[in-house]
């Protein structure tokens, strides 16, 4: 995959194409599994994509709990129902390179790929590129991070 330097997941060819460097670095957060299977290098800073394989189960069970009501419902319902979806995002406290604080300027966007709700086409490619990590998986979501290298 062609990844260039922006956190948008549907992001059109600007520029040159970063550097792939594998990294396939597992952990957990809110409750789910997530990897970070490789890092993009660019001359200004890093790309990145957290891949979240998702329940289908509990994204079902969350859907026909709130799917037919989610227009009703008030703010705080909303709130509360938003706390309780499957999916929560990666939100990365701190974020260093080479020994060094990224003290701002990073960004990100995010995706859901739920085939039974909707089809997402741009994610289409993202599941292609990552297949090996999400073959036993129907649903899944991806953030992918725009990080700046820290000034010196």
């Amino acid at each position: 995959m062609k990844t260039y330097y922006s956190s948008s997941l549907w992001c059109k060819d600007k520029g040159l194409p970063g550097t792939a460097q594998k990294l396939n670095w597992q952990f957990s957060y809110a409750g789910s599994n997530r990897c970070i299977p490789v890092i993009y290098r660019f001359s200004k800073g890093i790309v990145f994509d957290v891949i979240t394989s998702l329940d289908e189960a509990r994204l079902r069970a969350f859907f026909e709990k709130y799917g037919s009501i989610e227009e009703k419902l008030t703010p705080l319902e909303r709130r509360c129902a938003e706390q309780e979806h499957p999916y929560q995002d990666v939100h990365f406290k701190e974020i260093w390179i080479n020994g060094k604080r990224v003290e701002n300027g990073y960004s990100s966007s995010s995706g859901i790929s739920i085939p039974w709700v909707r089809q997402d086409d741009e994610l289409k490619l993202v599941r292609k590129v990552y297949s090996a990590l999400l073959k036993e998986t129907a649903c899944f979501a991806c953030a992918r991070f725009c990080v700046p290298y820290p000034e010196t």
